[in-house]
């Protein structure tokens, strides 16, 4: 009788799996926002509305991943939106024994507007570079448990996320390059960005 159960009971399982993860896949494919929202129950995992149209139109229109989405890479990756240059990002990707660094700059010199992609280049890089900025990412992420909104009007944005085995998190700053107390996360920042462009 169990087993009889059984034949007719896994692939409805099987089948509810596939889809849910088909359905979630897809739906991460078509949205237009790259971070998750800000919610009554979870006020410091997710970005208001019109932070997050912010910073993923400028992630879309330099052709980016989106990284809530599942991958089979490992992903840490810096937005950099600033009043006085142009808009960046700086992307580190392990996909199985390959790591790579890329970089992408728009012809937005405000970070307000999303610009055309004018800058591109990427370069190879070790897999001990990988293991030393995931580890870092990890014990920074450890002492910032929330993230913070903007603290003013005049200053640059600094989104750094990252993607490790299925999960998915960020960190957001303001002026980071200001302030006493980030020095860490930014010298963390200026090493992902001296690896990709050196």
């Amino acid at each position: 009788m169990i087993q009889d159960l059984l034949k007719y009971l896994c692939p409805l399982m099987l089948l509810f799996t596939l889809s849910n993860c088909s359905i979630r896949q897809s739906d991460c494919e078509d949205t237009k926002f790259y971070f998750p929202f800000l919610t009554a129950s979870n006020p410091d995992i997710g970005l208001d509305t019109f932070v997050n149209t912010w910073y993923s139109s400028h992630l879309k229109s330099m052709g980016e991943p989106n990284l809530i989405c599942e991958s089979d890479c490992e992903v840490i990756r810096i937005l950099y939106l600033s009043p006085f240059a142009t808009s960046e990002i700086y992307r580190i990707n392990k996909c199985q024994e390959e790591v790579m660094g890329y970089y992408k700059g728009t012809n937005e010199e405000r970070g307000l507007e999303a610009g055309e992609l004018v800058h591109e280049f990427k370069k190879k890089l070790s897999e001990q570079d990988w293991v030393n900025i995931s580890n870092q990412f990890t014990k920074l992420k450890s002492t910032r448990i929330s993230n913070e909104t903007s603290a003013g009007t005049d200053g640059s944005e600094w989104v750094i996320e990252r993607r490790v085995n299925s999960k998915y998190e960020y960190i957001d700053r303001w002026s980071l390059q200001i302030i006493n107390r980030d020095k860490e996360l930014f010298e963390y920042c200026m090493e992902i960005i001296d690896l990709v462009k050196q």
